[in-house]
């Protein structure tokens, strides 16, 4: 009965939002993150543990994709912020015609991404844009996804300027920024009952697109940073690689500009990179096949 009852309270406090530290059946223990404690400045985390039988319906708890959310395991997996440029001019039907772009395209990426493989393994909207979390399996690879989202973008509006006999030139459209980075990521379940995603990654991916715009101001005033990439050292050999495909016997010449160690508002320095002068050509076929591999 009693194990029972415990086997009530682990699955009200997954339900609630509780991360689930250590599963341990050896021993007959399941750890949980209680809270945190701190000694001069220093944390505390408070960890519980709990002694319990690993019955059939613990081990049926255990094996739900909800409980293994639940369990602390941070993985360094790639992470994109998409940050809509300008998107807090306008008025409500602005709002409304920015995000029915965006959606779409997205929509339209994504489709076609998983339709291939499960890259994408969370979705974060951030109000004026989103973060995109990647599979651990394509570490070395999902920075080709940031060109994609940035070549596709610009197609599917110059489409719809066409159909509205606009003139399709950069000034009619809407343009982002993008921050990539690869670091650890974690899951669990928010305040609404969803999935979500938390960690380290996350952070630096915000940090790294705040303070490469900062830095571009600072060095390059007369430069914008429109449809432009900024990532750290992570991720710099795959960037590197992949610009150097692109630019083998083509005329697209894209450039990587190193902006040096940049302090953000937490007086963190990081090396930051610039990818700027991105090629924007349909010509240009950035989709992975069924291995993960350029599509051919």
């Amino acid at each position: 009965m009693k194990n029972e009852l415990t086997i009530k309270r682990l699955a009200k406090l997954i339900d609630a939002g509780t991360k689930i530290y250590k599963v341990d059946e050896f021993n007959g223990k399941v750890q949980i993150i209680e809270g945190i404690a701190f000694t001069n400045d220093e944390p505390n985390i408070l960890i519980s543990k709990y002694r319990i039988s690993f019955t059939d319906q613990l081990k049926a708890l255990i094996e739900t994709s909800k409980f293994q959310d639940s369990l602390y395991r941070p993985i360094k997996r790639g992470v994109i912020l998409i940050d809509i440029v300008d998107y807090s001019k306008g008025n409500s039907l602005y709002f409304a015609s920015i995000l029915t772009v965006f959606n779409t395209i997205l929509n339209h990426i994504i489709l076609k991404l998983q339709n291939i493989n499960k890259l994408i393994e969370q979705i974060i909207p951030s109000g004026d844009g989103c973060y995109l979390i990647f599979n651990e399996n394509i570490n070395n690879d999902f920075f080709k996804i940031v060109l994609i989202i940035i070549n596709e973008m610009n197609n599917f509006q110059d489409d719809v300027l066409k159909k509205f006999s606009e003139k399709r030139d950069s000034n009619n459209k809407l343009h982002l920024r993008i921050s990539c980075t690869l670091g650890e990521t974690d899951f669990f379940y928010d305040i609404s009952g969803n999935r979500n995603c938390y960690g380290i990654g996350l952070n630096d991916a915000a940090r790294i697109l705040s303070s490469g715009q900062n830095e571009i101001l600072r060095k390059y005033p007369n430069e914008d940073s429109l449809d432009s990439v900024f990532f750290d050292k992570t991720v710099l050999n795959q960037a590197s690689s992949l610009i150097k495909s692109l630019t083998k016997n083509s005329s697209y010449f894209p450039t990587i500009n190193d902006l040096g160690y940049v302090a953000d508002k937490h007086d963190k320095k990081r090396q930051i990179w610039w990818l700027k002068d991105l090629p924007l050509d349909r010509s240009i076929d950035l989709y992975f096949n069924k291995s993960g591999n350029k599509s051919q």
